[in-house]
């Protein structure tokens, strides 16, 4: 499932057993590792956003109010960010 599909809930389950599936092909394949991909994204996506002109994520992250769409962005991308 693309991650830009995403805008409900069901939505954001059928990404997660997408991703699933892929856990093999996962740089960051330990959960320390995963999870300081997480932290490290976090406190980069607002470029990553910026960059890619999505002012709709970039209006909710200032607004501290996230998404389906978001969550997944972040739960994917640390699969590979450092």
């Amino acid at each position: 499932m693309n991650i830009s599909q995403i805008k409900t809930r069901e939505d954001f389950l059928e990404f997660m057993r997408t991703l699933q599936q892929h856990t093999s092909t996962c740089y960051n394949s330990n959960l320390p590792d995963y999870l300081g991909g997480i932290e490290s994204w976090v406190e980069d996506m607002d470029g990553y956003f910026n960059n890619i002109g999505d002012q709709e994520a970039l209006n909710k992250l200032n607004s501290n109010c996230l998404d389906w769409k978001i969550l997944a962005h972040i739960l994917y991308a640390a699969t590979m960010y450092e």
